[in-house]
């Protein structure tokens, strides 16, 4: 199965790498699974969370080294978002819960989220890591 990931990964810390491992297993459990890690670009954090703390390229260096994706690639937005995904050749998209209270299709600019049933891509929600985050550690930074 073809999995993709995407993210800040940001001050990449256990929560990321957790998430991570828990990708490459569901990625793993079908057989010879492949998970592509989409990273944020610089432009494209900004844009809709905050200045990233580390530039793409280091970040994107961040995951390749953990080793655990096949593929890690620049995620590039807000716009075209929906052509990366397909681009990827996905069957399981890949979200964190936080996106549960948020709304998902338009941050990807999809006119929905039964976009993904037309395509034939499944949607999993991975449930965060408690009591970790990059806005956590850069307010805790700030706060010292």
């Amino acid at each position: 199965m073809r999995v993709l990931y995407p993210g800040g990964f940001d001050l990449l810390h256990h929560g990321h790498r957790t998430a991570l491992t828990t990708a490459r297993t569901i990625a793993g459990r079908y057989g010879n699974g492949h998970l592509t890690v989409a990273v944020n670009s610089d432009d494209f954090l900004t844009h809709y969370k905050r200045n990233p703390q580390r530039p793409a390229k280091e970040r994107i260096a961040d995951v390749r080294e953990l080793g655990i994706a096949d593929d890690v690639i620049q995620w590039d937005g807000p716009e075209g978002q929906d052509q990366q995904i397909l681009n990827t050749g996905c069957e399981l998209y890949l979200a964190g819960t936080d996106w549960l209270t948020q709304n998902l299709a338009h941050q990807l600019r999809l006119p929905s989220l039964g976009w993904f049933d037309q395509h034939n891509i499944s949607l999993l929600y991975l449930r965060r890591t408690p009591g970790i985050s990059t806005t956590q550690l850069i307010e805790e930074g700030m706060n010292r």
